[in-house]
């Protein structure tokens, strides 16, 4: 097999770019002002310092490469996991740090290791691979920002000027991230990677960067009497000082840096120290990789997890309903089909087992190792108490978070006290004229002018946990629309499947009338009663008196009058994460999804096709296409011995 090249366009274009240019006049300037520095150095001398090295040195100097090298790849491991590209963790691994051993030598870095990761993962595209290399770049970007903040700290005569603003500069664009990660604004172009990925490769890059320098420092004549903190400390600013110059293996720049804070170490020594340090953690490595590109590479491809169709074993509509939005799904947990939602920091396993009964503590681990293999946090919404009990029991934070509003269609009524009010409005429906009833083709257009107004009333739609007005996605629900005249003025839409429905989308223009919104709910129930229906869900409702940790978010009494005039009985929905800090920021990270359905500003996945297909059909066409993009509810069976 081959080399593949990159396409000519923006990758290609980065080997002549003004970037690659400055760089390389800067090595130039860098590489001249060393030589001056060096003109006193004895080279003689140095060749006895380099020959002075034990094979100890050489060997425990070697093993510290190894390490770092080691830990190099599991920040390949992390995005791959993230980015759900289906490469093993071990072929991510070794990849990895072979890229990272290519570019960090022969500069040009994004376009070097995405081409190395390219060449040894055949079953990645160039994007994906450019992708990995943007995001392991970043990030480590990031990493050393904190770490230059700690370096100019350790100093023991004090950090120069330059030092102490890239710390600064380094850290605060850390702090920007971690907040970007959480709240991932619709403005963003990209995703940001969640906050514990990002603090693991903090944490990655602060063991990665100790046995670079302690492959150094071990490599210094044991003369220099440095200690290994300050060696440290002068190491990652020299580093840092590397990747913003940008040159090979931050030749120049490097050296210049370290020769200057670290003035107590004789150079002759230091010189000697770095060219063995540039063989043995640079040169030997991108040896290695060279080798390893040079060689052929299949294409793996990773068996997908198993599906099952299980959809008629489903007993919570809802589940099988929201889990065709995007990044929304169906998997299996020790035999339990659980319906997950994806945010930004958590993996959001969603109310109760989609096929009935509550979660049991062996269940919340295996949450918790699915969660971990995507990078994320897991956290449950809106369970039931008897899961809510577990997870207290194991020790999660668990938070009351809503209720639910249930009825039974077959016993219910619109007679007697308790009824009052919802017969009240309904004559006010009925007196305006309002006609409802449910139509065999839906008027999708009209539907869209009566959710267009009502957004624009409200100020926006809802997501993530509840449905958003698109073409494709309501006509796989039960709709109810109610007319005035031959005006449509509000509709209504529900999950459904042959054990319960549960109300969706309740949107009506200026023009409703009164006890509208009453007169569809009234006939959805008849209709669901007709069918042998014994479970109705008006969907959840704040609570009255909130904990305070909620109480300061904003609570529409009106939905819980309006859903109380059907006399439900409210059952507690809960929340749990493993902890108080988890707690807090996957609850920041639920509310963010809420409020913004679409994140960094685009439609994903299958139903933004669907929703290109039907905006240019007619209303015959949506319906008859429609039976077509309704696919069997699937689940993913996860092991989590896996």
């Amino acid at each position: 097999m081959g080399f593949r090249l990159l396409p000519s366009g923006a990758h290609a274009s980065h080997v002549l770019s003004p970037r690659s240019l400055f760089s390389l006049l800067l090595m130039g300037v860098c590489l001249a002002l060393l030589s001056q520095h060096l003109q006193t150095v004895s080279f003689d001398t140095v060749a006895d310092a380099f020959g002075s090295l034990s094979v100890g040195q050489w060997s425990i100097a070697a093993l510290f490469t190894a390490m770092s090298f080691a830990v190099l790849g599991q920040y390949d491991a992390l995005f791959h996991r993230w980015l759900k590209t289906g490469v093993s963790t071990a072929r991510a691994r070794w990849t990895g740090a072979a890229a990272i051993a290519l570019s960090q030598t022969t500069g040009l870095g994004l376009v070097t290791a995405s081409l190395a990761r390219w060449r040894l993962l055949p079953e990645l595209s160039a994007l994906q691979a450019f992708k990995v290399t943007s995001y392991v770049s970043f990030s480590f970007m990031l990493a050393m920002g904190f770490l230059a903040l700690g370096a100019v700290v350790a100093m023991p005569t004090g950090a120069p000027p330059a030092a102490m603003l890239f710390a600064c500069i380094g850290l605060a664009a850390l702090a920007t991230a971690l907040v970007l990660s959480l709240l991932q604004p619709v403005w963003l172009p990209f995703a940001i990677p969640p906050i514990n990925t990002l603090m693991r490769l903090t944490f990655l890059a602060t063991l990665d960067v100790a046995c670079a320098a302690a492959a150094l420092w071990v490599l210094l004549p044991e003369a220099t009497g440095v200690p290994f903190e300050a060696l440290l400390a002068a190491y990652i600013l020299a580093l840092g000082a590397g990747l913003i110059a940008g040159t090979p293996g931050g030749v120049g720049p490097f050296e210049l840096c370290l020769i200057a804070l670290l003035p107590q170490v004789p150079e002759n020594d230091l010189v000697a120290g770095l060219v063995a340090f540039r063989l043995l953690y640079y040169a030997l490595p991108a040896c290695v990789a060279v080798i390893l590109l040079a060689r052929p590479h299949i294409p793996h491809h990773n068996a997908c997890p198993a599906r099952v169709d299980r959809s008629g074993e489903l007993v919570r509509a809802e589940a099988e309903g929201l889990a065709r939005l995007p990044g929304h799904d169906l998997i299996t947990l020790n035999t339990k089909s659980v319906h997950t939602a994806e945010g930004s920091q958590s993996t959001v396993f969603m109310g109760d087992p989609a096929t009935g009964g509550a979660f049991e503590a062996s269940d919340f681990e295996a949450a918790r190792h699915f969660a971990r293999q995507h990078g994320r946090t897991p956290s449950f919404y809106k369970m039931g108490p008897r899961s809510a009990a577990m997870a207290r029991s194991l020790g999660w934070s668990v938070i009351a978070l809503s209720e639910e509003a249930v009825l039974n269609p077959q016993t219910f009524t619109t007679n007697g006290a308790k009824s009052r009010q919802l017969r009240r409005h309904l004559r006010h429906a009925e007196q305006a004229n309002v006609a409802v009833y449910t139509p065999t083709t839906l008027p999708l257009d009209d539907m869209q002018s009566v959710a267009e107004n009502w957004v624009a009333r409200q100020g926006r739609e809802l997501g993530f946990s509840m449905g958003h007005f698109d073409r494709a996605y309501v006509l796989q629900q039960h709709c109810v629309l109610a007319y005035q005249g031959e005006t449509l003025v509000a509709f209504a839409t529900f999950h459904q499947n042959e054990q319960e429905w549960v109300l969706d989308l309740m949107r009506s223009s200026d023009a409703a009338p009164d006890g509208t919104m009453h007169a569809l709910i009234a006939d959805a129930i008849e209709t669901a009663r007709t069918e042998g229906i014994e479970r109705f869900s008006l969907a959840a409702v704040p609570l009255e008196k909130p904990v305070a940790l909620l109480s300061h978010l904003p609570r529409n009494a009106g939905l819980r009058r309006f859903k109380k005039c059907f006399s439900p009985r409210f059952e507690p929905r809960y929340f749990a994460a493993p902890g108080p800090i988890s707690t807090t920021v996957c609850g920041i990270d639920i509310l963010c999804r809420i409020a913004s359905p679409t994140p960094c500003g685009r439609r994903r996945g299958p139903l933004q096709s669907l929703h290109n297909r039907f905006s240019g059909m007619s209303v015959v066409e949506d319906r008859a296409l429609s039976q077509l993009f309704k696919p069997k509810t699937s689940l993913i069976v996860v092991d989590p011995n896996q």
